[in-house]
């Protein structure tokens, strides 16, 4: 992943249509200036909460699919018989055989500010 550390998300795209999430970031220190977009294709589901006026990232890292359950255990339990999640699965075992079949990934972003 490319570093983003210190970066403050200038905005944020969610293209449903396209499954694509971009980022708009920047970093300054200062007199100096760079401006980085992260882009995520193919996205299955999102989650983000908690954007405020400034969002400072400390990393975006892939993470096990496993760590999905441990993260949003309690989301999921709410989510899982409602039109929030794309599938209809029976536990956290058959949820992760799907995701491994669709060989999708987990990425989290980290935050020092925001979301």
């Amino acid at each position: 992943m490319i570093d983003i550390h210190d970066n403050e998300v200038q905005s944020y795209t969610i293209d449903l249509a396209n499954k694509t999430i971009r980022l708009d970031t920047t970093w300054s220190y200062k007199e100096r200036s760079e401006h980085t977009a992260v882009e995520f294709r193919g996205v299955f589901t999102h989650y983000l909460v908690g954007a405020i006026y400034q969002n400072v990232l400390t990393s975006i890292e892939e993470e096990p699919l496993e760590s999905l359950f441990s993260d949003n255990g309690a989301l999921l339990k709410e989510w899982k018989d409602t039109t929030c999640w794309p599938w209809p699965y029976q536990d956290a075992d058959d949820m992760l055989r799907q995701l491994r079949h669709e060989q999708l990934r987990y990425y989290k972003l980290y935050a020092a500010i925001g979301l």
